[in-house]
């Protein structure tokens, strides 16, 4: 009787660690997804940041002078910056 509880209680044991593992393996897995998805995001930013700044130092005078409207937006600029690098 003693050896069928101590071997219920193992099995219970066993059960409970498989399913934490489980549960920590999924949680694990859906963490790494949203942090690379903030880190791409956070890295973007940056990125964006760069690029205008990098525009602003080597071509400030050539570039605010060849724009035609002061309308243009960031994206304008950096698609114009794209094309200089392909």
């Amino acid at each position: 009787k003693n050896q069928l509880q101590l071997q219920a209680k193992l099995d219970t044991v066993k059960s409970k660690f498989h399913t934490y593992e489980e549960e920590s393996r999924i949680y694990m897995e859906h963490w790494e997804e949203r942090s690379k998805e903030y880190i791409h995001k956070f890295i973007c930013l940056f990125e964006r940041a760069n690029v205008l700044n990098l525009l602003y130092r080597t071509h400030s005078s050539t570039m605010i002078s060849n724009i035609p409207n002061e309308e243009n937006n960031t994206d304008d600029i950096i698609s114009s910056n794209n094309n200089w690098k392909n």
